[in-house]
Order: structure tokens, then C-alpha cells, then sequence
């Protein structure tokens, strides 16, 4: 049987295909799969830095949202309070000090030409620095009002979901309990798959290394970003390996997960 030129080049084609796919199969079947446990990539807890009554909560567990979205607030009719009053300390003082700047300014016109002794003029600038003084600390406390009143607000500092909160309206926070109330986020988008490894296995992995992982049958490229120097148990060491998703796709953790190495 005689073929031509361009069926015996698709013949050869096909067995080198065939060859190739052969080769990967034996190649996968040899690499080494780990089940792993579903993590956040990063998370944080946001509590108030400073105290009042717990006013509204706009975020609940499971909730995605965005960065700078107010999450919580606390009552803001005393922060308010307290810069309107420093507001209004520091008009008060403005008149005297404009004086004072006006009766050192002749004091020292007054000193220059041998009118006004050295010890007046001491004093009269003495009363003009306590002033100044008193009004930078107006001044202080006006901007620790105001940053108290920014703070009596919880914003999300990046894209996130909530995954867990203590705040309940009407709550008071003290500076006793600050610590132990506050509203825990995680990054959408960003996960970690950990897994355990044998000192045999482990000794070979390098930080950033990358590897193929799989959740809920999605593949996924990640990243190694963590390696337990002290085994976790008998001869066994923890490995973390972060991974980026699409935001809208939701994973929890605990979740089951498979690495490829």
C-alpha cells in the first residue's frame, strides 16, 4: 500500500503526539499530591481604640466588603462634643494672644530705645510665650479630638469578608474590654492551603516555590510562604502555601484541598 507524503507526516505526527501525552501521564503519576486544610491568606481584627457606646454594626459574618466601608461606629455625639470645645477654647484665647503679640512688639520698640528696662520686657514676653503655649496644647487636644472622632468608626482597610464579630449596639467599650471586642476580617481573593510534610519531603521545598494545587475541583498556581522549622509532630513539619482566586468564587476555611509537587 503506497500513502502519500502528507499521510505519513500526520502518521508520525500522531505517534509523536501520543508519545508526548504517554510521558505526561507517567511524569503526573510520579509526582507527589498532599491533602491540605483551606486557610485565610491574611486576616486581621479591627477593634475601637477608643471608648464609647457601640451605636450601629453594618457588617455580619459572611458579609464581603469594600475597602473603606464603615463596618461599626460608636456613638458620635461625644467626639463631636469634644472638638466643638476645643473649637471654641481656641477662639477664646485668640484675642489674648494677638494682644500679647501686639504689647511685646512695643515692649521690645520700647526696649530697644533704652525706654524699658531688660526685666519688663522679660515679663511681658513671659506672659506672651505662656499664652503661645497654651494655645499649642489647645491645639493638641483639638487634633486628639479629632482623631478620636475618626476612630470612634470601623472601616475596612481593604476589599474583605467578615468572618467573625463580638460588637453589639449598645455595647460599652472601656478600656478594660477593648481587646477583647472587635470585628475580624479576611482579604477576598487571597487563601493559603496548609499541609504536612516529612523531613525527607520537606528538605527539597524552597520559599516562593511555585505549585499547582486544586479546591472544590479548581486548579490553581500557588506560592510557598511558609516553612515550619520545628515539627509540628513526630518527624512532621508544617508547609503554607498561598494561593490567589477570583473574589467572587467563596471558599472557607477548613476546607479540603490537594497540593501538587
Amino acid at each position: 500500500m503506497i500513502y502519500s507524503l502528507e499521510k505519513i507526516y500526520k502518521m508520525k505526527l500522531l505517534k509523536s503526539t501520543n508519545f508526548i501525552f504517554a510521558l505526561l501521564i507517567s511524569f503526573s503519576s510520579h509526582a507527589e499530591q498532599f491533602q491540605g486544610v483551606l486557610d485565610w491568606g491574611e486576616k486581621i481584627k479591627l477593634g475601637f481604640p477608643v471608648t464609647g457606646v457601640v451605636q450601629d454594626v453594618k457588617a455580619m459574618p459572611g458579609e464581603k466588603v469594600s475597602a473603606g466601608q464603615i463596618l461599626a461606629s460608636l456613638d458620635q455625639q461625644p467626639f463631636k462634643l469634644k472638638v466643638k470645645k476645643c473649637a471654641a477654647r481656641l477662639a477664646r484665647i485668640q484675642p489674648s494672644l494677638f494682644d500679647a503679640r501686639l504689647e511685646l512688639d512695643h515692649a521690645e520698640e520700647l526696649f530697644e530705645r533704652t525706654v524699658l528696662s531688660e526685666v519688663e520686657r522679660l515679663k511681658i514676653e513671659a506672659v506672651y510665650k505662656e499664652l503661645v503655649a497654651e494655645e499649642n496644647m489647645i491645639k493638641a487636644d483639638q487634633q486628639l479630638a479629632q482623631w478620636k472622632l475618626t476612630k470612634a468608626q470601623l472601616r475596612s482597610p481593604f476589599d474583605a469578608i467578615v468572618i467573625n464579630h463580638e460588637l453589639v449596639t449598645g455595647q460599652v467599650i472601656s478600656s478594660e474590654n477593648k481587646g477583647d471586642i472587635y470585628l475580624e476580617l479576611a482579604r477576598t481573593g487571597l487563601m493559603s492551603v496548609s499541609i504536612m510534610m516529612a523531613y525527607e519531603q520537606i528538605k527539597t521545598v524552597r520559599m516562593d516555590q511555585e505549585v499547582k494545587l486544586s479546591v472544590a475541583g479548581d486548579e490553581y498556581t500557588g506560592m510557598v510562604k511558609s516553612i515550619q522549622m520545628n515539627p509540628a509532630s513526630s518527624d512532621q513539619y508544617r508547609l503554607r502555601i498561598f494561593f490567589k482566586h477570583n473574589p467572587e468564587k467563596q471558599y472557607f476555611a477548613g476546607q479540603a484541598a490537594t497540593v501538587h509537587f
